[in-house]
């Protein structure tokens, strides 16, 4: 649960991708919402392009069937395709594999991109990937990911 101050609290639940823009003053809170039970979420600050902006909020649900096998845009500079808005330079994609799949991103040459495996476990360029780890390309124009073993993997680039 999130408790972004001047806002009501609100349950982040699997699939929903939130944004938050501190602004000046603001403080927030995260806790889990069943105490007794693990919680797994993955928090990603991004600087912004832009400041003294006010603060804000968004949260979205990206269910499963718009992630699996694909890249699914959950987060960009302007809010395309049904993404959150982000204050940055910076675009966020989820996929779920399930099985031996393989994805594969062109990237731009001026670009860099990050992968963080959140379930499972990937190659990407060949390498493997675990839960936790993070790849970073600044030179490869493609990147592929392909699930080598577990029934479902979570990723973002």
């Amino acid at each position: 649960m999130v408790r972004p101050a001047r806002r009501k609290a609100g349950v982040i639940r699997p699939g929903d991708v939130q944004r938050m823009s501190a602004g000046r003053g603001v403080m927030h809170s995260e806790f889990n919402h069943a105490p007794n039970d693990t919680t797994h979420f993955l928090q990603i600050w991004i600087e912004p392009n832009v400041r003294g902006i006010e603060a804000s909020y968004e949260q979205k649900h990206f269910d499963a069937d718009s992630k699996r096998g694909t890249l699914r845009l959950v987060a960009s500079p302007d809010g395309r395709d049904g993404s959150v808005t982000l204050h940055a330079d910076a675009s966020i994609y989820a996929g779920l594999l399930d099985g031996p799949q393989v994805l594969k991103r062109e990237l731009d040459p001026k670009r860099r991109a990050y992968l963080h495996v959140v379930r499972g476990e990937v190659e990407a360029n060949a390498r493997p990937c675990t839960p936790g780890m993070r790849s970073v390309s600044n030179k490869k124009r493609n990147w592929t990911s392909a699930d080598r073993s577990m029934p479902r993997c979570c990723c973002s680039i």
